[in-house]
């Protein structure tokens, strides 16, 4: 199975000392230029690959390092790798596109910016990124900003638009609190050049119950992002696809809650199916006193909703829910994924006690063509690790997996994946020095255009570790 000879090639070549910012080969580590103090932090790296085979990798880092009272200021960074031969790329400049702002420094808003977790798709030859814009005080104050990246016809560096130096084009304003307001962007040929769905999830309320705390409820947005006139990109009036989705505090144990959980919620994420339609899944928590009658349990489900879309309008054509082995368990993190040879969607998630946050991870895969549509499970065994989370699927023709991280004692950090419809895991232990965590990945399938006929290429990101700092790697690998 060519995705089984893969990632054995990964774990053999990934063994090597990341190389700086200039030409490489599939197979090399790449540690991104970023701007990032020593001490600070490099993290949530997303990455995309466009038709030719070149690739945008995006990523939020810190503007101080960790011990400084000004740690918190984060800024949205990009760097381009652009395509040089068969097997060849280079990399271009580093960029800001979403820049941190001191309250002296004229922010958007009055207690300055924050700008984190990026999200980036190739519409065609070109990218599109957006992440999100905070104020760093208690505020409701947020909103989605975006860049167009364009790559030339001739070789060179791409071209980055935005609406200034390090401030975006705003897309959405938004509540970014309790549930992070991380953007999903994904896109369709239906929707016509440099154009993309984007879905978030701010906060609705925070509603006071009769139990052990507070309900926290959600709504889910989607809109039409379209760059094909130039300049500032047309949006579509957001859409609320769904309201009232709860992600409340986690138990501690004793019938109360835990402290606030500090993280993602909600956590939409989409794809489109065979058919032009638009996937979104996305994760929700209940406590049982949230609701009303009360429940007897909590309860943990993933949401998933199709969509066609008409003008910039979102139109419901099924909805389904799924559940863990565990009803009781949070269902964290769903992401989706489909490529072009596919009828298929894989859809994997992390299931997690709530107490002690021990997970696993499940993967099933939709099946839209059929009716009604069908929910195949991949029936993925618990194990052989703990703390198996933050699952990234994957295709390549008939292939469906997934990537995952955890951390099993004594390895620290590791990186296995693993293949449908296959009873074992495969560890990329030679990742270990790297420390890797979060894998971020895009594929282009067919290579043809490039004289590798049946062969295609994965760009691969994660997060990993410089002398104890946080960094991000990035790495092409041909499939």
């Amino acid at each position: 199975m060519r995705f089984a000879s893969l990632f054995v090639l990964l774990a053999l070549l990934a063994f090597t000392v990341p190389v700086p910012a200039q030409s490489f080969g599939t197979g090399e580590v790449v540690l991104l230029d970023s701007l990032t103090p020593v001490g600070g932090v490099a993290d949530h790296i997303t990455v995309a690959m466009n038709s030719n085979g070149d690739a945008l990798a995006t990523w939020s880092s810190s503007l101080e390092s960790i011990g400084s009272p000004d740690a918190v200021y984060r800024r949205v960074e990009a760097q381009f790798f652009l395509r040089i031969g068969k097997v060849k790329w280079i990399a271009g400049a580093r960029m800001t596109l979403g820049e941190g702002l001191f309250s002296g420094d004229s922010p958007i808003y009055p207690k300055g910016d924050i700008c984190r977790k990026p999200d980036v798709v190739s519409v065609g030859q070109n990218f599109i990124v957006a992440w999100t814009r905070l104020e760093n005080a208690d505020s409701d104050n947020g909103r989605i900003e975006s860049a167009f990246v364009e790559v030339l016809s001739t070789p060179g560096d791409a071209i980055y638009h935005t609406e200034s130096a390090g401030i975006g084009f705003p897309i959405i304003s938004a509540n970014p609190r309790w549930g992070g307001l991380m953007p999903d962007l994904a896109t369709d040929s239906s929707l016509g050049n440099d154009t993309a769905v984007i879905a978030i999830a701010p906060l609705h309320e925070i509603r006071k119950t009769g139990g052990f705390g507070y309900a926290y409820d959600f709504d889910l947005v989607a809109c039409v992002i379209d760059y094909s006139q130039g300049g500032a990109p047309q949006v579509s009036t957001p859409q609320i696809l769904d309201t009232g989705i709860g992600f409340d505090l986690f138990p501690d144990g004793n019938g109360g809650n835990q402290d606030a959980f500090i993280g993602g919620k909600i956590l939409p994420d989409c794809v489109f199916d065979s058919r032009g339609n638009l996937v979104i899944v996305y994760e929700e928590f209940r406590r049982y006193y949230a609701v009303s009658p009360p429940a007897a349990e909590d309860f943990g489900r993933i949401h998933v909703r199709r969509y066609a879309l008409n003008a910039g309008t979102f139109i419901l054509l099924d909805a389904n829910t799924l559940y863990g082995q565990e009803p009781t368990y949070l269902q964290r993190r769903p992401n989706v994924a489909r490529s072009p040879s596919n009828e298929l969607v894989t859809l994997v998630w992390g299931e997690v006690e709530p107490v002690y946050l021990t997970s696993d991870v499940k993967q099933v895969d939709l099946d839209y063509l059929a009716f009604p549509p069908q929910i195949i499970d991949e029936n993925i065994p618990s194990g052989p690790f703990v703390n198996e989370t933050i699952p990234i699927p994957f295709q390549f023709q008939a292939s469906h997996g997934m990537v995952m991280s955890c951390e099993p004692a004594p390895y620290g950090r590791l990186m296995p994946y693993r293949i449908g419809g296959t009873p074992y895991w495969r560890k990329t232990r030679i990742l270990t020095p790297y420390q890797p965590w979060r894998a971020a990945l895009d594929v282009l399938e067919d290579d043809t255009a490039h004289g590798r006929p049946g062969h295609g290429l994965m760009a691969f990101g994660f997060e990993g570790r410089l002398n104890g700092s946080p960094r991000t790697y990035f790495i092409i690998q041909g499939l």
